[in-house]
């Protein structure tokens, strides 16, 4: 899909079974992008802000492997969910509101995973650790918003882990950070 217009998707799913291209303006609405390809894929141009971020994005492709080109950074408004595939984030900022899921791969590239809900009951669930799931920092960033680990898994962080706003619980597993740990915030330690 290359949008180099105004493409307004309002409640819809966007079911992209290749590449992804915003030179132009995107309002996404409350709909699903929903990358199905099962093979190598790019998604590039503008991804964030008022012309750009997504509301949903689901990766759903046994053997799909996306990127983000040009390291730009990326938003959603929502929820972002590995359901299936290879996802190699931003080396910039990958900005998620909601809750975040990886049931797949997820390759860190030395970026940061910021979470900047405004309500409370949001998750971070699936493989969080080792070599299909690590982040490489994290942080959590906003005064209203609250998050978890379902499941407990293990949770692992290459580099910093930030807490600059809103209230953690940790998993009651191995939470294992490499670098730096802050807290502004709230941190509940939940027995882990």
């Amino acid at each position: 899909l290359d949008n180099k217009g105004t493409f307004v998707t309002e409640a819809n799913t966007i079911t992209i079974n290749g590449s992804y291209s915003n030179t132009g303006t995107l309002t996404s609405g409350s709909s699903t992008f929903n990358m199905t390809s099962t093979t190598t894929e790019t998604l590039s141009g503008t991804l964030s802000g008022a012309t750009g971020k997504f509301y949903n994005l689901t990766f759903n492709g046994s053997g799909g492997a996306w990127s983000f080109t040009s390291n730009p950074a990326v938003e959603v408004a929502n929820n972002f969910t590995i359901t299936l595939g290879t996802v190699t984030s931003t080396s910039g900022v990958l900005t998620i509101t909601n809750n975040y899921s990886n049931s797949g791969t997820f390759t860190n590239n030395s970026g940061t995973v910021t979470m900047n809900a405004t309500d409370a009951g949001n998750t971070l669930a699936g493989t969080l650790s080792g070599a299909t799931g690590k982040f490489y920092n994290l942080n959590f960033n906003d005064s209203g918003g609250a998050w978890s680990f379902t499941s407990n898994p293990a949770v692992e962080v290459n580099n910093n882990l930030t807490i600059t706003a809103g209230t953690v619980t940790s998993t009651s597993g191995n939470l294992t950070i490499t670098n730096n740990y802050s807290n502004s915030g709230t941190f509940t330690h939940n027995s882990g």
